[in-house]
């Protein structure tokens, strides 16, 4: 859903959309050097706010930033300019929010100092929570480039992004294909371009790409792990997740803060059951429609 003159965050101050200016010199126009955080917002509430601010200076350490007091002691007035923010644009259901923080302006590669600048921008939601796919995902896999390791292989970063719009750039035009599996330096699954997360359930255990197969450290898959495993299932968070094991999967669903669960119905020549990934996507909204 698009908000006509959305106001965005930026740097502590609200600014149309259309408005707002960012310099050309900006280091994340010139050099990608940026990252980003997305969160979900339930009828006014930043779900799981404290865990994504750690998973954003996680990232942001690795990068050499400076952490601002902002994202640490003055987190709370931090979340309020958020809130505002939700209730400047009518937004009472559901949202993606998603922070961005960069470096400032440069004069040339090298930057004058670590501080950083951030921007918070909205996707408004029609409804309350997560919905779930009527219609299974047909999926495909991706293997021209492969997601090689990298210390920000498990954020959201814009080495990340150039490689999830050049695998879905390359599925033909004619081909029905909802996402696509980006496979890691070994040939096994690490993530889907859209959807995210990846769980294949298979002789009632629950599989996930590891983390160190190239998965993206996500509070999402943290807490899709955590009501699987309140349900009673075992979840293998370790062991690399092949093309031939995916293939012989008796379920798949695929899961991120933007999208929700989605659960596939075709890989290749195999259809799936959605049991599972409807259990899963009624609990996660659970979950998510009673957090602080």
């Amino acid at each position: 859903m698009i908000i006509t003159n959305q106001q965005i965050l930026l740097n502590g101050r609200y600014h149309s959309q259309n408005g707002a200016v960012i310099n050309l010199n900006n280091r994340a126009f010139l050099y990608g050097d940026t990252i980003s955080e997305s969160l979900h917002a339930c009828a006014g509430r930043l779900c799981f706010f404290e865990e994504h601010i750690e998973n954003l200076i996680a990232a942001m350490k690795i990068a050499g930033m400076d952490i601002p007091e902002k994202f640490t002691t003055g987190r709370d007035g931090f979340r309020e300019e958020i809130s505002k923010m939700l209730v400047k644009n009518k937004v009472f259901k559901g949202a993606t929010v998603k922070i961005i923080v960069f470096r400032g302006e440069s004069d040339g590669f090298y930057p004058a100092n670590d501080g950083v600048e951030y921007a918070v921008t909205i996707d408004v939601l029609p409804q309350t929570g997560f919905d779930f796919n009527r219609e299974g995902l047909w999926i495909s896999v991706y293997d021209e480039f492969k997601k090689y390791p990298s210390p920000f292989w498990n954020f959201d970063t814009h080495e990340n992004s150039l490689l999830k719009l050049r695998a879905m750039k390359s599925m033909p035009v004619n081909e029905k294909v909802d996402d696509v599996i980006l496979l890691n330096h070994n040939g096994n699954w690490a993530e889907s371009v859209i959807c995210g997360t990846i769980f294949l359930l298979k002789d009632k255990v629950v599989y996930t790409p590891p983390l160190s197969e190239g998965a993206r450290d996500s509070v999402f898959r943290r807490k899709v792990i955590q009501v699987l495993k309140d349900a009673g299932y075992q979840v293998e968070t370790e062991k690399p997740v092949t093309q031939e094991f995916a293939a012989k999967a008796e379920e798949i669903f695929l899961g991120s803060v933007s999208t929700g669960i989605r659960w596939v119905g075709a890989y290749k020549r195999r259809r799936f059951y959605r049991t599972l990934g409807m259990q899963t996507a009624n609990a996660i909204n659970l979950l998510y429609q009673n957090a602080e």
